[in-house]
């Protein structure tokens, strides 16, 4: 394992600069535990998109499919909670939160597996297959609401808007997802197998494994846009 990467110091340095920058010309707004938590609620939301992407692109390939993944996935649970919780405001029960996430968690793993199937198993380009399925995914959110909007549903609001120690949740959420995705790289044969696949995808003798290692990749990346905060 390496713990030290010139990329990512440089990337450091840039984002010191930067914040540093920022701090100097509006210290007052830039620093106010406001805009702090503000900047960590928006970045959690972009850190666990990237965490999907980064996934994908290790086997060679990309995922143009969050996006519309995590949207259908919201859409399919927040159908699910209206439907089991009525009444505009209201509390779902622990159970009904529980069946909704599990739904949800279904509904992304259905997507990654679609994907899986088309890009290891049949072989088509990522960026082609994941382009299809995105629009596939968004044409289904669509025809579910109606092209309406839903809302009143707070099941997981607590989850999505609260926080821990003055620490916003989804930033925690993204934390320990990139905490365990770079365990399961570092230190797991998945890893291996994934940045086999990246290198060479033909690889003779690794090809049932790295073609397994191509399928989790993709359910693994819809997975992550399932933890996205309602």
């Amino acid at each position: 394992m390496r713990f030290f990467d010139s990329r990512l110091v440089t990337l450091l340095l840039a984002a010191i600069l930067i914040v540093g920058t920022l701090g100097m010309v509006r210290p007052d707004i830039f620093f106010s535990p406001l805009n702090i938590n503000s900047m960590l609620l928006q970045s959690s939301v972009i850190g666990l998109l990237s965490l999907a992407v980064a996934v994908t692109m290790l086997t060679g390939g990309i995922d143009l499919s969050i996006n519309a993944t995590a949207n259908l996935t919201s859409i399919v649970v927040a159908i699910l909670l209206s439907r089991m919780v009525p009444a505009e405001g209201a509390n779902a029960t622990l159970q009904i939160t529980a069946l909704a996430l599990v739904i949800g968690l279904l509904v992304g793993f259905g997507c990654g597996l679609f994907n899986g199937f088309l890009i290891a198993i049949l072989g088509y380009s990522p960026i082609l297959a994941t382009l299809g399925t995105m629009t596939l995914f968004i044409g289904i959110g669509t025809v579910l609401t109606g092209g309406n909007t839903l809302f009143g549903i707070s099941a997981f609001a607590t989850l999505g808007r609260g926080s821990a120690l003055g620490i916003p949740l989804p930033a925690i959420i993204f934390l320990l997802a990139a905490l365990v995705l770079s365990l399961v790289l570092e230190a797991r044969r998945f890893g291996f197998y994934l940045y086999l696949y990246g290198a060479n995808d033909r690889r003779q003798g690794f090809r049932e494994s790295m073609n397994a290692a191509c399928f989790s990749a993709f359910m693994l990346s819809a997975e992550f846009c399932r933890l996205l905060p309602a």
